[in-house]
């Protein structure tokens, strides 16, 4: 506090003028506009960008007419997370006459941010532009297009921005993602390390490999990736943070480590409590430690902010089934599979209930034909609802698609051997038997099967003769 503001203050204050004062000065009240400006730029720099989102709303509703005011807060609001009101912000400073040029880079970047490619593809096409597409615009446009879906022309307009500026990383990263989808994960994982080698601090660079470890199926190296990710996450603030912790509860999850993933939990509560993710993940956690229970009004939490979210219904299914009421798990599995139709799991789940909802025929509509599917639990499901509904031709075929599909192993052949029994099919059923070498646990299982068919094949001779 200055010397001058000292001396105009009485010398016994009312607590409650204290605290007032005491407000006043922590909101910036004596404070130059320069220094306001000043702590902008510094927040930028430090990725402090909710407290450059607090000044420059004070600076704007100050100066309303002020364009690049409103440039900069559009920059702040699609950094912390809110690309809609960015957009319009952009908008606003293009109406006061901001440059277009930058006008389109905050106002292309906040619609890609909002899910509206087509929109920002628009901004981004303004013949106006072409003179100086810079790598920054080339990229902005490969992002819209690999949001459309049109990943060849995404694929040009990142290797165009690369030509002219190798070191920008964003466009790496989304060539990296373009390549894994018309190349493979080698063309993309190459990309993602040469971003990592151009910029090692770059947080984004780090989420990318610890995704791409994550669809190649490597636990281990994805939560490491995840854990170096981390302490750059958390200089970004908690909406950075939160996201990488939830992935590594995620992990501990998937592995099994309910132990540990509590206490990773415990740090996403605390940095984001009452989002989708806390909920889901603790719900996860209480259906792995037999609490179905305790997960029911954590995901009917979600469901009451999106009913069509998938994960969610997906959940409630599984805590439905597991509770006894499947007409509920129907229906909440049901929503998931519209949301999102080629999930197996999903489809799996629901078909299972349908059977134990003695709707076999229903179990087998939303499967699909022996040819359609690949998944080997999926066509199992099939061949038992063919069975139930006394379609004993084409239960084989689902038997002998999924034993197909499952590399020949001794489960599914098991099966396959009891549905070709059960269709009078001994000598299939036998030659599949002798032959099948099968663990401990299933030994039983085949000598009793193969009983059967030798037993039926010697009466099927017997009848013959």
């Amino acid at each position: 506090m200055s010397n001058l503001l000292r001396s105009r203050l009485p010398t016994r204050v009312p607590a409650v003028g204290l605290i007032a004062v005491t407000l006043l000065l922590g909101c910036g009240i004596g404070e130059s506009r320069e220094d306001r400006i000043a702590r902008v730029a510094a927040s930028f720099a430090s990725a402090d960008y909710r407290t450059a989102l607090i000044d420059l709303k004070n600076l704007v509703r100050e100066e309303p007419q002020n364009a690049d005011l409103r440039l900069r807060l559009a920059e702040a609001l699609l950094l912390t997370g809110a690309p809609e009101v960015a957009a319009a912000e952009a908008r606003k400073a293009r109406e006061l006459g901001a440059p277009n040029e930058s006008v389109v880079r905050q106002l292309a970047a906040a619609l890609i941010g909002a899910g509206r490619f087509q929109e920002a593809l628009d901004e981004l096409s303004r013949p106006e532009l072409e003179p100086v597409a810079d790598a920054t615009l080339l990229r902005l446009r490969g992002e819209a297009f690999a949001g459309l879906g049109r990943l060849a022309e995404a694929r040009e307009e990142f290797t165009d921005a690369l030509a002219k500026d190798p070191q920008d990383v964003a466009a790496r990263l989304g060539l990296a993602a373009v390549l894994e989808q018309l190349d493979g994960s080698d063309a993309a994982k190459r990309e993602i390390d040469r971003a990592l080698e151009l910029a090692p601090q770059e947080l984004d660079a780090h989420l990318a490999l610890a995704r791409w470890f994550i669809r190649a199926g490597e636990q281990e190296q994805a939560y490491r990736a995840f854990t170096a990710a981390l302490p750059l996450a958390r200089q970004r603030g908690s909406m950075n943070e939160a996201p990488v912790v939830a992935a590594l509860a995620e992990i501990e999850l998937a592995r099994g480590q309910v132990k540990e993933a509590q206490v990773t939990l415990a740090k996403l509560e605390k940095l984001a409590p009452k989002s989708d993710a806390a909920l889901l993940l603790r719900a996860r956690s209480d259906l792995m430690q037999g609490r179905p229970r305790d997960a029911q009004p954590l995901l009917q939490e979600v469901l009451s902010r999106d009913p069509q979210h998938a994960q969610a219904n997906l959940l409630l299914g599984i805590v439905s089934a597991e509770l006894g009421n499947l007409g509920q798990a129907e229906a909440h599995l049901a929503q998931a599979v519209r949301a999102r139709p080629d999930d197996a799991l999903a489809r799996r789940l629901l078909a299972d209930v349908r059977i134990r909802l003695h709707r076999p025929g229903d179990a087998r509509d939303i499967i699909g034909t022996p040819e359609t599917v690949s998944d080997p639990d999926l066509l199992a499901l099939a061949g038992t609802a063919s069975a139930l509904l006394g379609d004993l031709d084409s239960a084989i075929r689902y038997f002998e698609r999924g034993h197909e599909s499952a590399g020949g192993a001794a489960g599914s052949a098991l099966t396959l051997a009891a549905a070709s029994l059960a269709n009078g099919r001994h000598k299939d059923a036998l030659g599949l038997l002798r032959e099948l070498q099968v663990p401990d646990s299933l030994i039983y299982q085949r000598e009793a099967l193969l009983l059967g068919a030798l037993v039926a094949w010697k009466q099927t001779e017997a009848a013959k003769t």
